[in-house]
């Protein structure tokens, strides 16, 4: 079969977004802002590709070189990459097709004998863009990988009575909860912003509170765009 390989350099944010709707699997790890975000950091370098096949998306493979270390290793930072989605369209088959031509691609690009990779799996499955919490295909990449990890995913239902959902909660969690709720005059409020202006407004001193908070900057630019 003959693939052929786009870069993540050769999309904008929006027409990378835009193939994730053809796309089944944990599509949101593999959007642009998630991808832009790890990938800003200092010698963190983006090898996320697409691949085609007959003209047609067939897979996203969001995947990161790590140069801080000596050693090769492909991570986003966090010593990890993110499982690659697929078309709703492709077989069983045809995706371990893929498997194979990707990581190939990989060892020949940088004269590897073997590939060690380490990926996180996300029980949040998309299928045709509807959300889901599956465990199907979380075990494909185990013969590709040195080590391979299911994300864990909390997800609450706040429709349940508050003193279940904290009964539930770990001590930790359940303590700083009620911690925070005794501070007096702590309030929240929800607003909806419809200009960008506003929402960077609001993010400049988001950034400028965080600074303070931390005492230095942690984190590139890029990264709260």
């Amino acid at each position: 079969m003959d693939f052929e390989i786009k870069k993540f350099d050769d999309f904008t944010m929006s027409s990378w977004n835009d193939l994730l709707s053809e796309m089944d699997g944990p599509i949101h790890t593999c959007n642009w802002n998630n991808l832009n975000y790890f990938s800003a950091y200092e010698k963190m370098a983006n090898y996320s590709r697409a691949v085609f096949y007959e003209n047609k998306l067939v897979a996203l493979f969001p995947f990161a070189k790590n140069y801080s270390e000596e050693k090769i290793n492909f991570s986003f930072g966090n010593n990890l990459i993110f499982a690659p989605v697929f078309s709703h369209s492709i077989n069983t088959s045809i995706r371990k097709k893929i498997y194979v031509y990707f990581f190939k691609l990989i060892k020949e690009q940088f004269d590897l004998k073997k590939l060690q990779l380490k990926i996180q799996v996300s029980p949040i499955y998309f299928d045709n863009n509807k959300a889901n919490l599956l465990s199907k295909n979380q075990f494909e990449l185990i013969e590709f990988s040195k080590s391979y990890i299911v994300h864990n995913t909390l997800i609450l239902d706040l429709g349940k009575n508050e003193d279940l959902l904290l009964s539930n909660m770990s001590k930790y969690h359940r303590r700083n909860i009620l911690r925070a709720s005794k501070i007096k005059k702590l309030e929240f409020n929800v607003v909806n912003f419809k200009k960008k202006d506003e929402v960077k407004k609001k993010f400049h001193e988001f950034r400028k509170y965080h600074k303070i908070s931390a005492g230095r900057v942690t984190r590139p630019i890029k990264t709260w765009e």
